[in-house]
């Protein structure tokens, strides 16, 4: 069973993942986005994990037995996995906003700026 805290921290992140989609210029990488999402979805896993699991000792999530992960708090394998759900975000909140409040038409390029 998922605890309420991480329902809890899945609201905090939206907000900042939809500012950025919002706030970021279109000439900016899609998968430039979705890293700057997921470095910060990474830091504020490390915190809440830090607050939640250390402090408190709430014990939610453990990723010890994961390479390269950071006193068990995240690891590089669900830094990958944020930054490929935060691509998928940012174009549907792009999406939903540019429905529901119009404006410029999302565009996105891949790897590159546009010349």
């Amino acid at each position: 069973m998922i605890s309420w805290t991480m329902l809890l921290l899945a609201i905090i992140l939206a907000v900042p993942l939809e500012r950025f989609g919002a706030e970021l210029p279109w000439e900016m990488p899609l998968m430039v986005q979705s890293a700057v999402c997921g470095v910060a979805i990474t830091v504020v896993e490390f915190v809440a994990g830090l607050i939640i699991n250390v402090w408190l000792g709430m014990g939610v999530w453990d990723y010890s037995a994961m390479p390269g992960n950071i006193m068990g708090q995240v690891c590089p394998q669900f830094l990958a996995m944020w930054m490929i759900l935060a691509a998928v975000g940012i174009v549907m909140l792009d999406w939903m906003r540019y429905g529901v409040e119009g404006g410029e038409k999302p565009r996105y390029t891949l790897w590159r700026t546009r010349s």
